[in-house]
């Protein structure tokens, strides 16, 4: 099976054309027989009329509640490493950020090629040190997710030194949200820590080619900041920024799980995509790169990730598209019903109004995240991005348990 995305766009806006009420309701009698849905049925989903909004949500719910239950896990997340290499145009932790810290560590990048980073780099034992702060808030979690940037030094070794370090207080699950490595890499990654299972989470960002290209450009050589970081940069043996490449992105997670990795996530930014037709183009991709996963390894996605695109210090930059709450429901309602088998995930980035509002299509929600070097130990780490709903993870698990979830 070839994973093609190129033709999404044509197939959208026949849906566009097409839509009328007759066909949402040939697809809606499919989800009520347990049909599965093709492309074309999750276009005339997308583009429904507004009055069906309600209609494709409690469908969702159905299917939700009969594949888990009415059941919310919770996942940890602790940062390695928030300082990079790569350009993402949207991400104050880039490569041209404008924050004065980021200033600081360039300074002496030029002199011997080595990019000194201790503020934003946690060692393996302080790295121990946040996840064992972290358990301390929620000593039953289930599910630990590291987060890195691509990071000067920390190459496989350095990996799995920390690793060890954690697998040697928690034996559950880790999800690993890194930039993507090589076969052999992901290999001696997997070896390290046998005894837990393994997540490789990454998200494309965006499935349209173009756009992605757009925003994670090439290194610009004339800039006066990737000119001191010139010698550090080729140290690590890179001319580009290894994010640019598109298809690299796409196949990561299987190369994953052909280096034994036992499951995988997808996701994308909602907010990047200004296309045509702009988030929906992402809810037929999800679904293809489901599907080439499924007929090459029999495994479907263990987890979707919907981020919505948020302000972040350190890049001026303006949203290209910005999802409204209405368009977003619909956007997770229909990936529900169109990768049923997928747990879905939503996160603090969300207000609590919201992240209520759409728990019934939901699987999984963050524990108390804290999106920087140290944010479960610290109280002064710097974060990625905002953090729109600031309670605590035990106010959340609370609220979530009085409306009669069962939480993991």
């Amino acid at each position: 099976m070839e994973l093609v995305f190129n033709n999404i766009n044509s197939l959208l806006d026949s849906c566009k054309k097409e839509i009328n009420a007759k066909k949402v309701k040939i697809v809606l009698s499919k989800i009520e027989n347990f049909s599965p849905l093709d492309d074309i049925d999750i276009g005339y989903l997308l583009f429904a009329p507004d009055d069906y909004q309600e209609v494709i949500f409690e469908k969702a719910k159905e299917i939700n509640q009969l594949l888990f239950d009415k059941v919310i896990k919770f996942y940890g997340v602790t940062y390695l490493s928030d300082f990079c290499l790569e350009t993402c145009r949207y991400c104050g932790d880039n490569i041209y950020s404008n924050r004065k810290e980021w200033e600081k560590l360039i300074f002496e990048a030029n002199k011997d090629g080595k990019i000194k980073s201790p503020k934003h780099f946690l060692t393996p034992q302080e790295l121990k040190e946040d996840v064992l702060a972290l358990l301390n808030k929620y000593p039953g979690l289930e599910q630990l997710c590291i987060l890195s940037g691509d990071t000067p030094t920390l190459n496989v070794p350095r990996w799995i030194e920390s690793l060890k370090e954690v697998a040697s207080i928690y034996d559950k699950k880790i999800i690993l949200n890194i930039p993507p490595l090589h076969i052999n890499a992901f290999r001696k990654i997997r070896q390290a820590v046998p005894n837990n299972k393994l997540q490789f989470r990454v998200f494309q960002e965006t499935y349209d080619e173009t756009i992605y290209q757009r925003e994670h450009p090439h290194y610009d050589y004339h800039d006066d900041r990737t000119f001191k970081l010139q010698r550090a940069i080729l140290k690590e043996k890179r001319f580009n920024s290894a994010k640019a490449n598109f298809w690299a992105r796409v196949f990561s997670q299987e190369r994953a799980i052909i280096a034994g990795f036992d499951e995988f996530g997808l996701g994308a930014l909602f907010g990047l995509n200004n296309g045509l037709f702009g988030s929906f183009f992402e809810v037929i991709a999800f679904k293809r790169h489901s599907e080439f996963m499924y007929n090459k390894f029999g495994l479907v996605p263990e987890t979707i990730s919907f981020p919505r695109l948020l302000p972040s210090e350190g890049v001026d930059y303006v949203i290209p598209r910005r999802v409204t709450d209405f368009e977003y429901e619909r956007i997770i309602a229909v990936t529900k019903l169109s990768v049923p088998q997928a747990e879905l995930i939503i996160t603090c980035r969300e207000t609590a109004e919201f992240r209520r509002k759409i728990r019934p299509i939901i699987n999984i929600e963050d524990f108390e995240a804290r999106p920087g070097p140290g944010g479960n130990m610290a109280n002064d780490a710097f974060f990625q991005m905002e953090i729109i709903d600031r309670r605590t993870g035990e106010e959340v698990k609370k609220e979530i348990e009085n409306d009669g979830y069962k939480t993991i």
